[in-house]
């Protein structure tokens, strides 16, 4: 169904119930309580959870009591309907909260304790949140949730709270649970991923966010069964709408595993007998090798303790016991003189690390579950051989499951000093098989420990449980790995993963079947050895060939049947594992984030060469000549190395800041026309000898997405690229992140590749600080936005702030007025809105001994703004007046802060709206924002600073001066609205006391950069330099010049007709009426325009009226002279009386101050200059009052 029909139907059903079906306004509380339990249990069986132990007298403490009132039973009913709308208040009200912060005390040893994290978002934030984290109708399903109680409740609900429900054993806290989380969030979970969206969105809702503990639902496992702490969180979690949760499971340490029958069946066909045979067989190994197991991990132990801040020690101590467990899990027992398989982790757990615990004997979800699928594995060899089964036992007597940890430590730093300690075990166990637990160790062990990095899970899961022949050794000098180190490979999806995903069947499925394809090999490689053995040739055959081997009869095998049937399904199991993985895995965290370059990856770029001294120095030279004689091909990509070309290449590297990698720089200047062109010559410099994109191979293999994936694995290296956009994207596209893989230290950063957001330009910085300490840092700069996927960014800190370079080390920085170009990419003037990034560029500096200038704030931006420039346009300019520097203003004119301004934040064009934070809940704040602009200390010393503060910093924004000023540099509108203010009202002594006071917002519709007119002031272009009365008089004068013009030519056709129809006696009349209103101008204008109306009056009638047309003429005549005579007789007292009411000649000559909008020298719909009738564009108002009067002499004349 999709997401418009699910809300329809869910609102449909929604009207059509008010409550559930089970809740009624008089039900008895207690009924209730049983009901929702039971609700609650019926769910659970659904969903093959064990029910049994849920009873109602293990939830008195949740449950309604007798004396529960019917609001409270409403919270209960929409915690179990639509849990994001209650608030944490009104679940106090059926809960005893406590809240968890860092003061609280610690709790007691040995209980389990409930808790929940509450999240507050109001609708707006809600629906961003939503729009981050998924596209259209893919995504996590919660998000689904999430919109349809948008679209029901939004209207009415102020604030959404979502939640996670938890458990913690003492005496941790639930506070240090949260706080764990935040340090490393669960990639694949529901809950990494929102609290990477509000990392991204609202960094202040993730610090905020409440952490309760329930009082009344601790579990001491003394006491009671852990199997009862399960039970708890599973009622909690599914009596709390699971769907618009945040956690994706029911909840529960020991989740039940119902395996697939099929699967099952077509395993047992095989027959395979390795857990039997194994213990028959299986020997302790030699001595020689426990010695220098025991050694090993003596310098595991040394390292860290050595390294605290690598390590964790600092923290928990590295004992003797703990080294001890290790040694013992990763020690191998030995089939036939071979050490058969091994297990590698990815990492140990905390509460296992704290006990002492090994991965078999742990309490860890990861390891139960596995414990439980090979128990049952065994079972079912025990079944196809017709024996009786085997009680497994995983600990270090006689079994094939030695365990061994990428990180033996508790954090996971130094990479590269793991790798080596992990190949190091390799190459004193020699393993002929080895199981590699989650995507990263897959990727080092399958990629020959040459580097660290993974790949993405859907080009990981197509690969699981593939058998391939690597090498644990260094290559010898020839190239080829030495053949007594191979090692067949076959990786596994870690089981952890099932932990913090939605246990989909689908991936415990495939997680089972891994295991099955891996008893296959493992029973394949026991009879290859024992044939070996039988042959006497087993101690001088190698490694290499006995897994070749290997390979080749399981190949063989699976063109026969069982066999093929097995492999049939099983790639079957995989695709539908992958498509799960689609449906469900994130896009911010899945297509938008691409790691650039890991560790090695950097380590084999400076082996190619890094830029040494300063730019254009002699020490550049010297630095750059010693590498041309070395001859690296991959650094002559572009000018190719010949005698001729040697200045040339050295001088197309001059230009590099010091540290930057030079493969980088070459690589930019090659031409290429498809992304897959620079991805090409990536992988084709740092591929292994063999395998994908071998030269014989062409580019045929980057079109087949496997082996390409396949290929960037092997070469640790990654590409920076976009996810494509789709049409119906409601994502905002400026909150996508590119993230480097790995938290650097200060001294690393510097000249580190970083990505660039291709919407926003933001670069975020992930700063290694110090032990248990790594930090998100943001920075933003446009005209770093790399122009295609090949662009290389570079950060360079200096002293003048944060420069992002290009790949030939060019600084990417803005051109400001006359062509001056900024001091950095991000300015240091501007780190004072983000004390972080300040720390992170004095660390940086520090870090590389240079001198940071003063702290002083004012020292360190002010700078010699010049004299005094041009000043804006006053709120009152009709014209451009002074003269502006356009289209860019000077940096010391007035207009220079507002042209930053607007570039800053409306790069592209926006609403800028006058209404104040104060007056408008959720209000844009922009007139705060351009105060907070003016007060940036990198404008101090400005000489219009002051202006600008002055007019802006006050109760009342001018913002008339941003209506002028704005259209100078961009299109620019306004339109105005009214709007109810939040916080003010009508005073007391108003007509509407205590009322809403409505404010007017103004809205200035900005276009993007380049659009600005020639003419700001022309009516045509509508600007904002137009008020809006003054648009309201021009449109009444417009329609009032109209009318005279139709006036006008009515009277020339009356006149044109009246001429040919009059005998000369009505002429001579006519002539002596006009002459005499002529006369009369000096003496009075009423009597003119008395005359004008009779005489324009008398002539349509004659036009009626044809017949009388010459009497008609000779009454009009008449009246005329009439009015004439009696207005002159009269026109010095009415004068008087007009220069008294202000509204005479006189009056109209004094000098009045406009209105605030009236344009000075606008014309209110009189007659211009010259037309008959007029006096003068000054005198509006008498005129108004004497057509009046005209009318009405007109009439009388009529009469």
């Amino acid at each position: 169904m999709s997401y418009t029909n699910r809300v329809k139907d869910v609102k449909r059903r929604t009207h059509s119930t008010k409550w559930s079906d089970f809740y009624q306004d008089d039900v008895d509380p207690l009924q209730y309580g049983t009901q929702l339990l039971d609700r609650i249990k019926q769910s659970l069986a659904q969903q093959n959870v064990q029910t049994a132990r849920i009873r109602p007298s293990s939830f008195e403490w949740l449950l309604p009591t007798a004396t529960c009132t019917p609001e409270k039973l409403a919270i209960y009913d929409r915690l179990y309907t639509e849990a994001p709308t209650v608030t944490n208040t009104q679940l106090k009200r059926i809960m005893r909260l406590e809240s968890s912060t860092t003061l609280s005390p610690q709790l007691q040893s040995g209980v389990h304790y409930f808790y929940v994290r509450s999240f507050e978002l109001t609708p707006s934030q809600l629906r961003e949140v939503c729009d981050y984290m998924r596209e259209s109708d893919e995504g996590y399903c919660e998000v689904d949730e999430w919109r349809v109680l948008l679209e029901m409740h939004e209207a009415h609900v102020d604030v959404f709270t979502l939640r996670y429900w938890g458990t913690v054993e003492g005496p941790r806290r639930p506070i240090d649970r949260h706080r764990e989380d935040l340090m490393g969030s669960k990639l694949q979970s529901i809950l990494g991923e929102f609290y990477r969206t509000l990392e991204a969105l609202f960094p202040e809702i993730l610090d905020n966010a409440e952490v309760h503990l329930i009082l009344d639902a601790s579990v001491d496992e003394e006491i009671e069964p852990l199997l009862r702490a399960d039970d708890v969180e599973r009622v909690l979690i599914e009596m709390s709408h699971p769907s618009s949760l945040l956690n994706r499971q029911l909840g529960g340490r020991y989740s039940p595993f119902l395996p697939n029958e099929s699967d099952a069946e077509l395993f047992t066909a095989l027959k395979t007998d390795v857990w039997h045979r194994f213990r028959q067989q299986c020997a302790f190994p030699p001595d020689e090798m426990l010695d220098k197991l025991t050694e090993h991990f003596q310098d595991v132990q040394e390292y860290a303790v050595a390294y605290p801040q690598e390590t964790g020690t600092a923290r928990h101590d590295f004992t003797d016991s703990l080294k001890g467990m290790m040694e013992a899990q990763a020690t191998p027992w030995q089939y036939k003189g071979k050490t058969l398989s091994v297990c590698v982790g990815k990492d140990i757990t905390y509460t296992d690390y704290i006990a002492e615990k090994s991965y078999w004997d742990g309490g860890s979800r990861a390891g139960v579950l596995t414990k439980d699928i090979l128990q049952r594995i065994v079972d079912e060899e025990a079944e196809a051989n017709r024996r009786g089964g085997y009680a497994v036992n995983l600990r270090p007597q006689k079994s094939p499951w030695a365990f061994v940890d990428l990180w033996p430590w508790l954090w996971h730093r130094n990479i590269e000093q793991a790798v080596y300690l992990l190949r190091k075990y390799f190459t004193i166990v020699r393993p002929l098989i080895a199981v590699s637990f989650s995507r990263p160790v897959n990727g080092i062990t399958r990629a020959n420990f040459l580097h660290e990095n993974g790949v993405r899970m859907d080009t990981f899961t197509p690969i699981v449980g593939e058998a391939t022949i690597q090498f644990y050794s260094d290559p010898n000098g020839d190239g080829k790995d030495r053949e007594h180190c191979a090692f067949i490979n076959i990786g596994h999806i870690h089981h952890g993963r099932d932990k913090y995903g939605d246990q989909s069947k689908d991936l415990r499925r495939l997680l089972e079947a891994t295991y099955h394809s891996t008893f296959l090999v493992k029973d394949i490689a026991m009879h290859v050895l024992d044939k070996h053995e039988k042959a006497g040739d087993l101690d001088s055959t190698a490694n290499f060939e006995l897994c070749r081997e290997i390979l080749r009869e399981l190949k063989d095998l699976k063109t026969g049947s069982p066999y093929e049937q097995f492999y049939t399904n099983f790639d079957q199991v995989r695709r539908n594992c992958a498509a799960y993985f689609q449906r469900t895995s994130s896009r911010s965290s899945a297509e938008d984030v691409r790691p650039l370059l890991n560790g090695s990856g950097r380590l084999k770029l400076a082996a190619l060469g890094q830029a040494e001294g300063a730019p254009h120095s002699n020490e550049r030279w010297e630095s750059l000549e010693r590498i041309w004689h070395l001859n690296k091909p991959d650094l002559h990509l572009v000018i190719p190395h010949t005698t001729k070309n040697r200045d040339k290449w050295i001088n197309s590297l001059m230009t590099l800041q010091t540290g930057q990698y030079l493969f980088l720089a070459v690589l930019g200047q090659v031409e290429v026309n498809e992304p897959d062109s620079y991805l090409q010559q990536l992988l084709s410099t740092f591929r292994p000898s063999g395998g994908e994109g071998r030269p014989d191979q062409g580019v045929e293999w980057l079109k087949d997405a496997t082996q390409r994936g396949n290929a960037i694995l092997k070469a640790g290296l990654w590409v920076q690229k976009e996810a494509q956009q789709q049409e119906d994207d409601v994502r905002r596209s400026r909150l996508r992140v590119h993230f480097p893989q790995a938290y650097q230290t200060a001294h690393d950063l510097q000249n580190s590749p970083i990505g660039i957001v291709s919407s926003s330009g933001i670069a975020q910085i992930r700063w290694h600080r110090g032990p248990n300490d790594d930090i998100s840092v943001r920075a933003s700069c446009k005209v770093a936005i790399p122009q295609s996927p090949m662009d290389t960014r570079v950060l360079h800190f200096t002293p003048e702030g944060l420069d992002i370079l290009d790949a030939s080390g060019k600084a990417l920085r803005r051109k400001l007025a006359g062509g001056v170009e900024s001091t950095a990419s991000v300015p240091r003037g501007r780190f004072h809105d983000d004390p972080l990034l300040t720390e992170l560029w004095q660390a940086v500096l520090n870090a590389h001994s240079i001198a940071t200038p003063s702290n002083d704030d004012q020292a360190a931006v002010t700078r010699n703004w010049g004299a005094k420039g041009i000043p804006a346009l006053t709120q009152k300019a009709r014209k451009i007046n002074p003269a502006q520097n356009l289209p860019v203003p000077a940096p010391e004119d007035a207009n220079f802060i507002l042209y930053e301004f607007v570039n800053h934040y409306f790069p592209n064009g926006g609403k800028f709206e006058s209404i104040t934070e104060m007056d408008m809940i959720g209000g844009p704040g922009h007139i705060e924002r351009f105060r907070e602009w003016i007060k940036r200390t990198e404008y101090h010393g400005h000489p219009y600073r002051t202006f600008w503060l002055e007019n802006f910093d006050s109760d009342k924004p001018q913002t008339g001066l941003l209506a002028k000023n704005i259209p100078l540099y961009r299109f620019c509108t306004q339109e105005h609205k009214q709007v109810a203010s939040r916080s003010r009202t009508y005073g007391k002594d108003t007509h509407n006391p205590g009322g809403k006071l409505y404010v007017q917002n103004t809205i200035f519709n900005i276009h993007g950069p380049g659009s600005a007119v020639d003419d700001i002031f022309d009516d045509k272009h509508g600007q904002s330099t137009i008020s809006m009365r003054y648009q309201k008089q021009k449109e009444k004068k417009e329609d009032a010049k109209q009318k005279k013009q139709k006036t006008k030519k009515a009277e020339e056709e009356i006149g044109e007709a009246s001429d040919e129809d009059s005998d000369a006696t009505s002429t001579t009349t006519a002539t002596k009426a006009e002459r005499g209103k002529k006369g009369s101008r000096g003496g009075g204008r009423g009597q003119s325009l008395a005359a004008e109306g009779s005489k324009t009056t008398s002539r349509k009638k004659k036009k009626a009226q044809p017949v009388d047309e010459a009497a008609e003429l000779r009454g009009a005549s008449e009246v005329s002279q009439a009015a004439h005579k009696s207005s002159t007789s009269t026109e010095p007292k009415k004068r008087k009386a007009e220069d008294e009411t202000g509204s005479g000649p006189s009056a109209q000559h004094k000098k009045v101050k406009p209105d605030d909008g009236y344009e000075p020298g606008g014309d209110e719909g009189g007659e211009e200059p010259g037309d008959e009738g007029s006096i003068g564009r000054q005198r509006r108002k008498p005129r108004r009052r004497n057509v009046r009067t005209g009318e009405a002499a007109f009439r009388t004349g009529e009469q």
